[in-house]
């Protein structure tokens, strides 16, 4: 079944601020700043939507941003084969 996610949604909204977070941290760096500004901004954008009914959709895809921000664009991994997990404390 088709939902409404168009203009005005809450999950249309945090789809911008997902694009902006990863336009934000895209290039990876090797310095402590980079990964503790990208650990502050997933926090707080995760914090905006936890109220929301899609917010487990929103912690996995911000952890899968994460990772391959780690894996991929800074240590060059090209395998595909992540081992990917949250604390259930959320």
């Amino acid at each position: 079944m088709r939902g409404n996610i168009g203009k005005g949604t809450e999950i249309f909204k945090f789809f911008s601020d997902f694009f902006k977070l990863t336009g934000d941290f895209y290039i990876a760096e090797s310095n402590e700043s980079y990964w503790n500004g990208l650990m502050q901004a997933s926090d707080e954008l995760l914090k905006e939507y936890q109220e929301c009914e899609f917010y487990q959709f929103a912690k996995a895809l911000v952890l899968v941003l994460n990772v391959y921000l780690s894996e991929v664009k800074f240590k060059g991994s090209k395998k595909g084969s992540w081992l990917i997990s949250y604390s259930k404390g959320d």
